[in-house]
Order: structure tokens, then C-alpha cells, then sequence
């Protein structure tokens, strides 16, 4: 139970820092973008991202369901709040703002679908951990 919780709070501090990471980005791109660059097809970033989701889901390979459900609504609930701070033009809502219009991501969740999915996702992780627990006191034949 503790390696899965702890891959729940690593996976977590993943989404924060990536969140911020992805706002510096984006910062920098939009005071001087290059036509040729779009952050949102940098295959490092899809890579990371994939590389920490296997690895926060060894314990547990059903964890990758719930990390991906919470996923948006930490990442980008990070980056707009960091964005806000960096320009505080930029996103005053901070953790609750709208994607941007001139956003290039493929999937632009509103904020009531990140929360709907990270509440699907927090009861997916109560699921998880409970099937942990009740598969530990089962006894063994």
C-alpha cells in the first residue's frame, strides 16, 4: 500500500512541476514564437510524460487509469496559476481559467471537465487502494 501511495504522490508532484515547466515554456514561445516550433508536438514532453506514467503505474498497473483521469486538471490547473503569476494578464482565473482560443493542444478540456474527470479519477484511486487492501487480508490457499 505504501509504494502505491507513493506513486500516487509522485505522480502528482509530476503533473505540478510539469504544469510549471509547461507555463515557462509557453511564456517564452509566446513573447517569441517560432513559426517552426509548436511545444504541444515536442516529442521529449509526450515521451516524459509517457516514461512517468509507466513508471508510477509498476506497482500498480491499474493506476495508470486514475493518473491519466487527474492528470489535466493538475497540469493545467499548475500551468495557468504559474502562467497567472509569470503575466498575471494570463489566465486571472489561474486554477480555474478556460483553455486560450488560440490554444494547439488536440484536447482543451474546460474546467468543469477536469474536474469531473479528476473526481473519476480520485475514486478510481480509492479503488484501487481498497482492492489492495482487501486483497491483503484475504487469506492465502
Amino acid at each position: 500500500m505504501m509504494t502505491t501511495a507513493l506513486a500516487i504522490v509522485c505522480w502528482v508532484v509530476f503533473c505540478i512541476f510539469e504544469g510549471r515547466f509547461e507555463a515557462i515554456l509557453w511564456h517564452f514561445w509566446s513573447a517569441r514564437p517560432l513559426a517552426a516550433f509548436n511545444p504541444h508536438r515536442t516529442n521529449l514532453i509526450i515521451f516524459r510524460r509517457a516514461s512517468v506514467l509507466i513508471l508510477a503505474s509498476l506497482d500498480n498497473p491499474l493506476l495508470a487509469i486514475p493518473h491519466i483521469l487527474v492528470f489535466s486538471f493538475i497540469h493545467n490547473g499548475a500551468m495557468y496559476s504559474h502562467r497567472n503569476n509569470i503575466n498575471p494578464r494570463a489566465y486571472p482565473l489561474r486554477w480555474q481559467s478556460e483553455p486560450s482560443n488560440d490554444s494547439t493542444a488536440k484536447l482543451n478540456l474546460t474546467y468543469n471537465s477536469r474536474v469531473a474527470l479528476f473526481v473519476i479519477g480520485l475514486f478510481c484511486y480509492i479503488l484501487c487502494l481498497s482492492t489492495f487492501m482487501i486483497s491483503r487480508t484475504l487469506p492465502v490457499q
